[in-house]
């Protein structure tokens, strides 16, 4: 039997993963969106990414917004810079997302 069985796994890069890399860049490539919906039915978006060595989605809404417009393919640069806390005492990630010279998708102009 000649086929090949390859196992994919998409990790969830949690807030708390994101204030611990704080102020280190992540470079990966913008794949597109996806909805979900939560345990009350409302629908949200998550971004799927991929760094080169594997595949993980995001769901920070600041995260996500700041993807928006990003053409799928783009190599981005997400930096977290922080995190605020909520009226709730939530930590909120805030980020800069930097657009790099690259698109997986763009066809070669050499």
């Amino acid at each position: 039997d000649a086929s090949v069985t390859k196992k994919l796994t998409v990790s969830y890069f949690k807030k708390e993963e994101w204030i611990a890399e704080k102020d280190h860049p992540i470079e990966c490539f913008f794949l597109g969106f996806k909805d979900a919906q939560d345990a009350k039915g409302n629908t949200y978006f998550l971004a799927k990414l991929h760094d080169g060595t594997k595949a993980f989605v995001v769901a920070q809404t600041v995260l996500v917004q700041a993807l928006m417009g990003t053409k799928v393919g783009q190599g981005v640069k997400i930096t977290c810079t922080g995190s605020t806390k909520t009226t709730g005492g939530n930590d909120i990630p805030l980020f800069d997302v930097d657009e790099l010279n690259i698109n997986i998708f763009d066809a070669n102009e050499d």
